[in-house]
């Protein structure tokens, strides 16, 4: 799937629980680019994100048992975050990707 010059956040996942989001191209997002909320055992992998501008490139808030795996952020604002993990649990990341990111990662509590 392919996700071009979208206004608002791409892809929205709200409460929601054992979704696979892979092989997606999103690319000139305006904000976030994925955005899971309350979302549970989630697996996110072999996505590219380029060009989110005023957003974070995968923000992961109240989130638990996500799988960020294989997942490229390219060319994000300097001023944002590829991925934003915000009062979340249990986040496995492996071999990722970001370049030319403000902050690669951001992990709060």
């Amino acid at each position: 799937n392919s996700v071009c010059h979208n206004d608002n956040d791409a892809i929205v996942l709200t409460n929601t629980e054992n979704s696979v989001i892979s092989y997606n191209t999103i690319s000139f997002n305006k904000y976030q680019g994925m955005s899971l909320y309350a979302a549970n055992y989630n697996f996110i992998f072999s996505n590219i994100f380029q060009k989110n501008d005023y957003e974070n490139a995968i923000k992961l808030e109240k989130a638990q048992n996500v799988i960020l795996e294989r997942n490229t952020c390219n060319n994000n604002s300097p001023n944002d975050i590829a991925v934003l993990v915000y009062y979340s649990n249990r986040i496995y990341l492996f071999d990722n990707t970001f370049s030319d990111n403000g902050d690669g990662l951001i992990v709060e509590t």
